[in-house]
């Protein structure tokens, strides 16, 4: 099932962005900090973009970084969740 507009597709393609170049998303309050594999940022926060999820005000991305900005610490812990079930990361 879609989730906030975004078709399976794009789903699809965040899980797998996510699995191949992800190394790691850390919360710092209510900021996500997301490091990719150098060169795959800017692909991933645009898959993570086109969810349209309502706990992201916006985001920003670099070469092998990914700023999300959401809008409390709750919303940032509910996206970290997030990110960590779709990219099948259950740890800490």
């Amino acid at each position: 099932v879609p989730e906030a507009g975004a078709a399976p597709r794009d789903l699809h393609l965040l899980e797998r962005e996510l699995r191949d170049y992800q190394v790691r998303a850390v919360r710092a309050q209510n900021l996500i900090v997301v490091k990719t594999l150098a060169g795959h940022a800017q692909s991933l926060c645009a898959a993570i973009d086109r969810m349209d999820w309502s706990e992201i005000v916006g985001t920003l991305g670099g070469e092998d970084t990914i700023l999300i900005v959401a809008p409390n610490n709750q919303d940032a812990e509910a996206l970290l969740q997030r990110l960590r079930q779709h990219s099948g990361d259950q740890g800490p």
